[in-house]
């Protein structure tokens, strides 16, 4: 495995990246509801976030919860964490709350 740890010379490793996820997938699948990921800023969760789309982690995440994603805007924020707490009660498609 790989270390955890979310240094600046991490953060762009293939490797952790995915194992990140993964451990990440593996979670979402015992956890119920919702869960909450947290990274250091917007630049680490976009590339984060891109390097998942790539591998199809991200789409697994999908298959098992809805994802949202922080928006930059206050205005918008207030709108997605409505639309996370709706996933996180009233789970649709297959899913079993929200990330």
């Amino acid at each position: 495995g790989v270390e955890f740890l979310s240094t600046y010379k991490n953060r762009n490793n293939p490797q952790y990246l995915s194992s990140l996820g993964n451990s990440i997938v593996n979670l979402l699948r015992v956890i119920p509801n919702g869960v909450l990921v947290f990274f250091p800023s917007y630049g680490v969760m976009n590339n984060t976030i891109q390097s998942w789309q790539a591998s199809n982690i991200y789409t697994r995440m999908l298959k098992i919860k809805h994802c949202f994603t922080e928006p930059r805007s206050k205005n918008e924020m207030a709108t997605t964490m409505s639309e996370f707490d709706d996933k996180v009660r009233n789970p649709t498609d297959g899913a079993t709350g929200a990330i």
